[in-house]
């Protein structure tokens, strides 16, 4: 699950450069955005989810098969 390669690409998409600007426009602090741009898979739902909403990525969920 690579979403900080997506959340980079809406950044260009939306004219942000960096970790800290993005940080200032949602109000996710910069460590944790730091954290979600490297796909650190230890931040909140939420904090991805309000950063994935400020750059209109949709985030889906998918029910992986039964792999018995």
């Amino acid at each position: 699950m690579e979403y900080g390669k997506e959340l980079q690409k809406a950044m260009v998409d939306k004219g942000i450069s960096g970790a800290k600007a993005l940080s200032d426009k949602t109000g996710v602090s910069y460590g944790i955005t730091l954290r979600l741009l490297s796909s650190d898979k230890s931040v909140r739902l939420n904090d991805l989810k309000i950063t994935a909403d400020y750059l209109r990525v949709e985030i889906k969920f998918v029910i992986k098969g039964d792999e018995s």
